[in-house]
């Protein structure tokens, strides 16, 4: 299983939406993991991060299940997605757009171990949890 997770693009400082420059990097973001065969997104109920999913969905169409947990926030919503993740088949390919807050603990819950935490003003980290049939897992950071 590969499983993309970031927090979301940059975000406007007047609502719950993107930036301009957030826009094209989640048009980037829609471009570098288009064509890896991701077929479900996970979402936190914020709009920036649903904006952030929105030109892979594009790329996508209906390859793309896009689920958005029930609990909104905290070890709930983590947990949710971590144990949503567990029951895919393995070899999902799977992306998560979530928050400075969540990214770390769900990398943690999925085996991953611990992540630096992300800034406030860092939108550009890109982590790639692999996990191997044998329960080997290897966490890539990236920027994009």
């Amino acid at each position: 299983m590969m499983i993309f997770l970031l927090r979301h693009a940059d975000r406007s400082t007047s609502a719950d939406t993107l930036s301009p420059t957030g826009r094209k990097r989640a048009e980037r973001l829609g471009h570098m993991l288009g064509e890896t065969g991701v077929s479900v997104a996970f979402w936190s109920g914020a709009q920036r991060t649903r904006e952030t999913l929105s030109p892979l969905q594009q790329m996508r169409g209906d390859a793309l299940v896009i689920k958005k947990p029930q609990a909104s926030s905290g070890l709930a919503h983590v947990n949710e997605i971590v144990t949503d993740i567990e029951s895919l088949p393995a070899d999902t390919v799977v992306v998560v757009v979530g928050h400075s807050d969540t990214v770390g603990p769900i990398i943690r819950g999925l085996g991953g171990g611990s992540i630096a935490a992300i800034q406030e003003t860092e939108f550009d980290k890109l982590f790639l949890l692999c996990r191997a049939a044998g329960g080997e897992r290897t966490l890539l950071t990236m920027r994009y």
